[in-house]
């Protein structure tokens, strides 16, 4: 008996894919030959891992270089000078 519901026919679908028979005639599943082989998939893993990194090492230091921007802005007056000159903006 399975461990949830299943319609009449969802039932069999579900008993029949379960069935010993069919698992032991089943060929062993090869997931690195489709990247031709396991030298390659490794390959491409750490090709890809490199890549990865790369681009998010660019995203950390945009981050850092943002933040110290605006850390340096936070002058005592230095955001009523941009409100003024907002206002001024809008005035014209």
């Amino acid at each position: 008996m399975s461990p949830w519901p299943l319609a009449g026919s969802d039932q069999e679908l579900m008993e029949g894919l379960m069935d010993e028979e069919l698992v032991a005639e089943a060929a062993p599943l090869d997931v690195d030959a489709e990247f031709g082989g396991r030298e390659a998939r490794l390959n491409l893993e750490r090709r890809l891992l490199r890549k990865l990194d790369t681009r998010m090492s660019i995203l950390v230091l945009i981050y850092i270089f943002n933040y110290v921007r605006l850390s340096r802005h936070r002058r005592p007056g230095y955001v009523a000078h941009l409100r003024s000159q907002v206002d001024r903006n809008n005035a014209a």
